[in-house]
C-alpha cells in the first residue's frame, strides 16, 4: 500500500510542519538539481513537466509503476521538499540516498517512518 508522503531534512525532534511556528526545512537545491540526484538513485524514472511542476513515475522493486515523484517551485527557487507516491521501501531509499530524516504524509499531516514499516505503512507513524 501506498501513501502520498511530503520528504524533507529539518532538525530532530519536530512534529509535522503544520505545528512549526516558523520554517525550519532544509533547502534540498533547485528543481534541476533534485531531479538528477532522483535519477541516480532510482533508475527509469520518466518525467514530464507543466509550468511549475515537475512529475515523475518509475519502476521499483520489479515493479513498472511502484512510484510517483513531484517536484513544485520555480526553475531557480530551492525547494525545501517533494512528494512522493510510494511503498516504504522505495521511500527509506530516497530518504537514505538523499540524507532525509522527515516522512510526512501528505492528507493527514502525520509523521510517518518507513524505516519502522517493514514494506507496508501498517503502523508506522511516530
Amino acid at each position: 500500500m501506498s501513501f502520498q508522503m511530503s520528504l524533507y531534512g529539518a532538525a530532530e525532534g519536530l512534529g509535522p510542519p503544520v505545528t512549526w511556528e516558523q520554517e525550519h526545512r532544509q533547502p534540498l537545491g533547485t528543481k534541476a538539481e533534485l531531479r538528477q540526484s532522483l535519477d541516480r538513485l532510482l533508475p527509469g524514472l520518466r518525467w514530464s513537466e507543466s509550468g511549475e511542476l515537475l512529475f515523475a513515475s518509475g519502476p521499483f522493486g520489479g515493479e513498472e509503476h511502484a512510484l510517483e515523484l513531484s517536484l513544485f517551485g520555480g526553475p531557480h527557487e530551492r525547494l525545501l521538499d517533494f512528494s512522493v507516491y510510494a511503498s516504504p521501501p522505495a521511500i527509506r531509499l530516497i530518504m537514505s540516498g538523499l540524507d532525509l530524516n522527515y516522512c510526512c504524509a501528505v492528507e493527514s499531516c502525520t509523521l510517518r517512518d518507513p524505516f519502522a514499516a517493514g514494506d507496508h505503512w501498517y503502523g508506522a507513524a511516530r
